[in-house]
Formats: structure tokens, sequence, C-alpha cells
């Protein structure tokens, strides 16, 4: 359900980015297991994990009823 008071462009960007990371994160465990990632993947795979973090909270920030 969309609000009335919600910025389309803003939820968008910010599902668009979600969307991406998330594909991210799934492309860099599918068939492995973690232990096999190197350092670098595992740096950036935390990094995309910390960013879902923000994004999912912003995302609640644009839903919410004003």
């Amino acid at each position: 359900m969309l609000y009335e008071d919600m910025d389309a462009t803003r939820f968008e960007q910010i599902s668009r980015e979600l969307l991406d990371l998330l594909d991210q994160q799934v492309v860099t465990i599918v068939g492995r297991s973690f232990n096999e990632l190197t350092a670098e993947e595992v740096q950036a795979y935390q990094s995309r994990s910390r960013r879902i973090i923000e994004l999912r909270s912003a995302l609640s920030e644009v839903l919410k009823p004003k």
C-alpha cells in the first residue's frame, strides 16, 4: 500500500539498491560455503550486509505513515 505522503522516488531508489545488494549477496554464497570465500569477498559481503540494514531502516522511514 502506498501512503499519500510517501516519496515515491526515494522509495524506488532504496528498493533498487536493496534489490541489487541482495542479488549480489545471493550470487556470492550460492553453491559455496562461507569459509570458501576470500578475505576480500567476506569484507564485501559484510559491507553489503551493513548497507542492507541501513536501507531497510530507510525504507521503513519512507513507508511510515505521517
